[in-house]
C-alpha cells in the first residue's frame, strides 16, 4: 500500500521492474490503468550480503488501444456484440479470429477485452474468409467455467469480408463450458 518492495536475492545481477495490475492476474499485456515502471541503473548486480535502499517511478498505460481499436491494425473489420445466451451483454469478453475453420491454433487477430456494454470491435488488415469466435479466457482450449460461442451468422461460423469493409452489428453468444 506505501509502495514499498522487499526481496531477499541471491547474488547475481537483477533487472528490476515494477507492475501493478487494476484486474489483478500475472500474466498478459497490461491494460490502460495498470502501472509499470523500470530502475533506471538496470542491471542491479548484489553481492552476498549486500542490502540496497533503490527507488524507481511508475507510468500508468494509457488508454490508447481501446480507443484506437476499431482502425489499430488496418481498414478492415468487424464489430458488434458479446452476448450471453438470455442476450445480456458480457463483460471481460474478447472476439477471436482465425483463418482456420476448426479454430484450434493461435488465433490471427483478439479484440480488447468488453466493456460492461459487451461491446467489441476488431481491426485487421486485409478481407477474406475468417472464422468468429468469443471467449473471456486466452490460451488452449476452453476449460470448464470458461464462456465460449461460436459467430452463428452462418453455418461454419464464418464470415467474408472485403479489404477496407467494417461489418457491424456482429453478434457472438457465449455460454458456460461444461
Amino acid at each position: 500500500a506505501n509502495g514499498f518492495f522487499e526481496a531477499e536475492l541471491p547474488a547475481g545481477s537483477y533487472y528490476l521492474l515494477a507492475r501493478l495490475r487494476q484486474g489483478g492476474g500475472g500474466t498478459g499485456p497490461l491494460r490502460p490503468g495498470d502501472f509499470i515502471g523500470y530502475y533506471h541503473d538496470n542491471p542491479v548486480t548484489v553481492e552476498e550480503g549486500d542490502v540496497r535502499r533503490l527507488s524507481f517511478s511508475v507510468l500508468e498505460v494509457p488508454d490508447k488501444g481501446d480507443s484506437r481499436q476499431k482502425t489499430l491494425f488496418g481498414s478492415t473489420g468487424i464489430q458488434g456484440r458479446i452476448l450471453d445466451t438470455s442476450g445480456n451483454p458480457v463483460a471481460g469478453a474478447r472476439a477471436v479470429l482465425y483463418r482456420d475453420s476448426q479454430m484450434l491454433d493461435r488465433p490471427l487477430y483478439v479484440s480488447s477485452i468488453t466493456g460492461n456494454d459487451g461491446v467489441v470491435a476488431l481491426s485487421f488488415p486485409v478481407g477474406g474468409i475468417y472464422y468468429l469466435a468469443a471467449r473471456n479466457t486466452l490460451g488452449g482450449s476452453p476449460s470448464p467455467g470458461d464462456l465460449y460461442g461460436t459467430y452463428d451468422g452462418s453455418p461454419d461460423h464464418s464470415l467474408t469480408l472485403e479489404t477496407g469493409s467494417i461489418r457491424k452489428d456482429i453478434e457472438v453468444v457465449v455460454e458456460e463450458m461444461w
